[in-house]
């Protein structure tokens, strides 16, 4: 069974579970196809948290970048995915939103990172290539890599879990989570459907790095076992939580980041004031990354 049967396969199964969970039905619609939305709702504010967010969030996207092309061992990863620094009180910043919008309901959702040959064209910084390109070149790669930092140490929250557990209390899980969001599943779907290539989640925390196929997802979440599901409640976002062991280490953080006090003035006069990391060094196994694109 070819790539997209067995995907296609795989996202059938996905339907009836999150039924059960009452997910709008647009995001159940694994249909090669997502219907650009009537209305769009861009933020009015990205307040510090947003912002020390998307700082960790660029850091282990570019420490794993980084550590792949540091071996050059014949692959490569270039920066792929949307990478706006805008924030929502910035000018142009609506535009910029709704036109994201657009496109990945077009295209699907570009992963952070793609994977190639070292002897494959490509600049490091893909983030700005149109359809017809990005075609192109997602024709000649591996697939996708799609960053997700997290600011646990994984080792220390096995640890506490269970002397919590051994002292006879009932943690909701025992180790750390691989974390999808349910709006994403049909926009990576699309995304690996159009072109006929496999993302995998890569979850970066402060001491290892785990990564799960985007295919092995869709079947976790269709086998239905004792899902663990967190609904935000500002935003209503609903996010599965995957068991590490469900994917496979591929990785290690051997040097922490730093951090460094960043202070930003919005022109309304509010003051965000976070952390942003820096430096640090991350090692992979190259070999366990081409294998979660197969």
């Amino acid at each position: 069974m070819g790539y997209r049967k067995r995907l296609q396969a795989a996202a059938v199964a996905v339907v009836p579970v999150l039924r059960k969970l009452d997910v709008d039905e647009k995001y159940l619609r694994f249909s090669g196809a997502v219907e650009i939305p009537d209305r769009f709702y861009p933020p009015s504010q990205s307040d510090s948290k947003f912002q020390a967010e998307q700082a960790l969030g660029d850091w282990a996207e570019d420490a794993v970048c980084e550590a792949i092309n540091r071996q050059e061992c014949g692959i490569k990863a270039v920066h792929y995915g949307a990478n706006s620094k805008l924030f929502a009180e910035d000018e142009g910043f609506r535009d910029a939103f709704i036109e994201g919008i657009k496109q990945t309901c077009v295209e699907g959702k570009r992963s952070d990172l793609l994977v190639m040959g070292s002897d494959v064209p490509a600049e490091l910084d893909s983030t700005e290539l149109g359809v017809e390109e990005s075609s192109k070149l997602v024709a000649k790669s591996l697939g996708g890599l799609e960053i997700r930092s997290s600011r646990l140490t994984a080792a220390r929250y096995r640890a506490y879990q269970k002397e919590r557990l051994d002292a006879g209390k009932k943690p909701a899980t025992l180790e750390p989570s691989i974390t999808v969001k349910i709006e994403d599943l049909v926009k990576v779907y699309l995304w690996n459907h159009l072109n006929s290539r496999p993302q995998a989640y890569v979850q970066v925390f402060f001491d290892e790095v785990h990564g799960l196929s985007f295919m092995k997802i869709l079947e976790y979440i269709g086998s239905g076992e004792k899902l663990r599901v967190e609904k935000h409640k500002r935003s209503a976002k609903t996010t599965i939580m995957i068991p590490l062991s469900t994917g496979r280490q591929i990785g290690e953080v051997t040097e922490e980041p730093r951090f460094e006090v960043v202070h930003n003035v919005t022109k309304n006069g509010r003051h965000d004031i976070f952390a942003r990391p820096f430096g640090g060094r991350i090692e992979v196994d190259v070999g366990r990354v081409e294998a979660l694109l197969e």
